[in-house]
């Protein structure tokens, strides 16, 4: 039987939460990119990890994990569980937090705020969870070797990251590879620098010192902010040119297609009015046209001066500069300060999630009807 404690935590907000008495199984959400990449990719073996024998790909209740998932994209369903997800790329979808929505955590306290949630949903994101994995507990400081840089998994599609790396002496960590290959590197690492958000987040769960960097104004402030926040570490990016002229070119024309997400400098302020002013923009009935059309300048018009640019030996020697910057920029980062959550807050926040997995199991294994609550759901903030 479910005990009312359980009950509870699963109404979410105190709303209407019922447990489908029918369905004792979930069925996962996440985005899954086609090139992949390891921190979405974690999704498919993590939570099957923590819980065993609950997932049905077809017929289940619907349960949001690790990523910024929390956007209209989200499909209908009559019931969601939500885990540790953030928001960030847009306005989540209508009826959120109402009934049929267990929400028991997200990823920080912007995410929190944003949705219109009380703050102690605010926890942190679920790859904490890796760490209580026996394989992959952090491992000791004279057992890690190595800086690693993690460019955000879209910056390797033009950028000339790999050659900066090699000369620059540091070791590249491509993560649109296999995720958990990825994850035991991280872990042995003795230092991460990071543009991929999960790398330092993954880092963070290890306890290796790690860097943010920010490679394009594709790096998401809003997330970085969100995550820092839930683990009580300040945000202080380093910038890092880009490493050839496509790059370049690509960040500055990601506006067109509503893809530019850094806000500079990084405040919660000033991101909480870019997440706005965007999802306002993202819910107009024109804006999925527009953000075709804004692709289609970029693919088909940009993409192809670029190419024809290449021809150039100008173009050609040119590039090396580009590369030659990437890489003193990136010593330069290696060099400067680096951090790490308090052992304090990294265990609290561990314990937490911990204690919401336990619940689900509960749940899980009881197949009872968590009761209704008379409580009026509030509407997001944006």
């Amino acid at each position: 039987m479910v005990t009312s404690a359980t009950a509870r935590a699963c109404s979410g907000l105190d709303r209407d939460f019922v447990w489908s008495a029918s369905r004792h199984r979930l069925r996962l959400h996440y985005y899954k990119s086609s090139v992949g990449n390891f921190g979405d990719d974690l999704n498919v073996w993590l939570w099957p990890r923590l819980l065993p024998d609950a997932w049905d790909p077809d017929d289940g209740i619907r349960f949001a994990g690790i990523g910024t998932i929390i956007t209209t994209a989200m499909p209908d369903a009559e019931q969601w569980i939500v885990l540790g997800s953030g928001a960030g790329y847009g306005p989540a979808p209508r009826g959120f937090g109402g009934p049929g929505w267990c929400i028991l955590s997200v990823r920080g306290p912007l995410s929190a705020r944003v949705l219109g949630l009380p703050a102690d949903k605010a926890v942190t994101d679920g790859a904490l969870l890796l760490n209580t994995l026996p394989e992959f507990q952090p491992v000791a400081e004279a057992d890690r070797v190595g800086t690693v840089f993690v460019p955000h998994y879209q910056a390797l599609e033009c950028g000339a990251w790999d050659e900066a790396c090699r000369r620059a002496g540091i070791e590249l960590l491509d993560p649109r590879a296999d995720s958990r290959g990825v994850v035991e590197r991280l872990r042995k690492a003795r230092c991460v620098i990071a543009d991929s958000m999960h790398a330092a987040i993954i880092a963070d769960a290890m306890r290796v010192p790690w860097i943010p960097v920010v490679t394009s104004a594709e790096i998401n402030t809003f997330k970085w902010l969100d995550w820092t926040g839930s683990m009580e570490v300040p945000y202080r990016p380093v910038g890092l040119p880009a490493s050839s002229l496509d790059e370049w070119v690509r960040s500055a024309t990601l506006g067109i297609h509503g893809q530019r997400y850094h806000v500079s400098p990084p405040t919660e302020d000033g991101v909480l009015r870019h997440y706005r002013r965007s999802a306002v923009l993202k819910r107009r009935p024109w804006w999925p046209l527009a953000q075709r059309c804004g692709e289609r300048i970029y693919s088909s018009g940009i993409k192809r001066v670029l190419r024809a640019l290449h021809a150039s030996r100008v173009t050609l020697l040119a590039g090396d500069a580009w590369i030659d910057g990437a890489a003193c920029a990136l010593r330069s980062a290696a060099e400067g300060p680096s951090w790490l959550s308090h052992d304090r807050v990294w265990r609290r926040r561990g314990d937490q999630l911990g204690d919401q997995v336990d619940r689900v199991r509960a749940l899980l294994r009881s197949g009872a009807v968590a009761p209704a609550t008379s409580a009026t759901p509030a509407s997001p903030s944006a």
